[in-house]
């Protein structure tokens, strides 16, 4: 890869040179110190991200956000959702869907119920769609893909964590989910079960969540 290099009196900059003309257009600059291209400064955003980048996150680090469908016609980017794209340099892994998920709604959204036991390994659940919970008052402005199960549900901070970069309701407010929801009560034991054993729950907590499994199969 050739290299560019731009001076100043304190020092020198690299800019790395992908075959296009380094113009003011093509470049990202952070104050005096440091140039990345379009490109490279959606990839690092990317990276943390499991390939995905959105319009929001062009628009935060200073970008026009039609660069994206510039990048997605050059082959660089891959569009999965209205203002969402695949960095398609980036290795696929088993969280994208999830994180695809609450980039779609570009939003206050959180991996919840089945899916967010799912995506720990919790249980033995296997939803055919990713649940969503988006706060009652938030109306995403795109239609609802397929493979979405959309809930609306106020959750607090303190109900919420971040796996690997993706919002995620805690193990707790999950099975509490579940629970309301009318999951297999098989799968919610085992899922307990797991959480206990991972740490995720305490004994108190797995005992009140179990029988709270057996009121509810004597009320049915």
């Amino acid at each position: 890869m050739s290299v560019a290099r731009r001076q100043n009196k304190h020092e020198s900059i690299a800019i790395p040179d992908h075959g296009d003309p380094v113009t003011p257009n093509r470049i990202k600059w952070y104050g005096s110190r440091m140039a990345q291209t379009v490109y490279e400064a959606l990839l690092e955003k990317a990276v943390d991200h499991h390939g995905l980048v959105t319009t929001d996150d062009a628009r935060e680090l200073g970008l026009d956000p039609a660069q994206l469908r510039v990048l997605a016609a050059r082959g660089k980017l891959e569009r999965t959702g209205r203002g969402v794209y695949r960095v398609m340099a980036l290795p696929v892994d088993d969280l994208l869907p999830y994180a695809e998920a609450v980039a779609w709604a570009h939003g206050p959204a959180t991996i919840s119920h089945e899916s967010a036991l799912a995506m720990r390994g919790l249980g033995d659940f296997n939803p055919t769609r990713v649940d969503l919970t988006i706060a009652p008052r938030y109306f995403p402005r795109r239609p609802v893909p397929r493979t979405l199960r959309l809930w609306r549900e106020p959750l607090s901070e303190d109900d919420i964590e971040v796996v690997d970069g993706v919002r995620a309701a805690r193990v707790s407010a999950a099975l509490r989910q579940v629970l309301a929801t009318g999951s297999d009560p098989h799968q919610i034991r085992r899922a307990i079960s797991d959480a206990f054993r991972q740490g995720h729950i305490t004994a108190n907590e797995a005992d009140r969540l179990r029988h709270a499994i057996d009121r509810a199969s004597r009320r049915t």
